[in-house]
């Protein structure tokens, strides 16, 4: 269903940097679920062939030490910060998959620990926050699920994911990664998008996927001049894990969840330009307790 009522406050100093404070759920807007497109199932294995960028393959990287991206900007690639690929499948769970990236992140950056987090309990259990497993959901409301719960689980923990709407199971002991809160960016500041990946690792954020030059993207800067960037056009959540320089054109670099099947190992480079399909419209990242 649309309409649902999210957390969203838009945090701007008068220097333009990014502020941590906690949302009040006192303020909501409306706007629809994620649910994303549905996976491209068929899509044939996409070989890297954009030159100046290496593949963040990270299951393919034997030694487990991720490489730098060339260009300018910092891309949380370097593996270390980012679990592998997955893959949403039918499920319209892509805001769970966002949720847990990001989380995932801080985890690493406060703990030196790369640790799978579970995208299922976020399906099964978040109902009453106003998401919609595999229907719809957003990322806010999923953070304010973390923050209320005391953590989340591991994905060891809870069970492997189901692709399915499942019953909600977890034990509390098991729960970790408490979260403070969690700071929406402000809305279409490339800049404050920028320091948040720099300082915070990989962030979430929404995006209008409902193209088909964005379902059959395999390599290259992704700019689709139909694309929408403002909040009611964006239907998909993803992971933005770095920026950077290819050629002179800038670009943000998008880890989705629709296997490495899809794009260049799972990954897209989405050009800055205007806001292209919305990248800085709508990004959050969580507080760690």
């Amino acid at each position: 269903s649309f309409g649902s009522k999210v957390v969203i406050q838009q945090v701007l100093t008068s220097s333009g940097e990014p502020v941590e404070e906690i949302l009040s759920s006192s303020e909501n807007q409306q706007i629809p679920p994620l649910t994303g497109p549905a996976p491209i199932d068929s899509l044939p294995p996409i070989e890297s062939q954009l030159i100046g960028w290496v593949s963040f393959g990270c299951p393919a990287q034997e030694n487990g030490a991720g490489k730098q991206v060339s260009g300018v900007g910092r891309e949380w690639g370097f593996c270390r910060a980012v679990t592998p690929v997955k893959d949403q499948a039918v499920c319209g769970s892509c805001w769970s998959f966002a949720t847990t990236g990001a989380l995932e992140g801080a985890l690493f950056l406060k703990t030196g620990m790369l640790t799978p987090l579970s995208q299922q309990i976020l399906i099964d259990c978040s109902w009453g926050f106003g998401n919609h497993a595999c229907d719809g959901g957003q990322e806010p409301q999923a953070f304010e699920w973390i923050m209320k719960h005391g953590g989340i689980a591991t994905a060891e923990a809870y069970g492997p994911y189901m692709g399915q709407n499942g019953y909600c199971h977890y034990n509390q002991s098991e729960l970790i990664a408490p979260i403070a809160g969690f700071i929406a960016i402000t809305s279409q500041n490339t800049t404050d998008l920028k320091a948040a990946l720099y300082k915070h690792g990989p962030i979430a954020v929404n995006i209008d996927a409902s193209h088909k030059s964005f379902a059959f993207y395999s390599n290259g800067i992704y700019y689709e001049p139909n694309c929408g960037n403002t909040t009611m056009e964006l239907d998909h959540a993803v992971l933005a894990v770095g920026y950077g320089d290819l050629q002179g054109e800038p670009y943000w670099l998008i880890k989705n969840s629709w296997s490495t099947y899809w794009g260049n190992d799972g990954y897209i480079l989405m050009s800055m330009k205007e806001n292209n399909c919305g990248v800085t419209s709508s990004a959050t990242y969580p507080i760690l307790a």
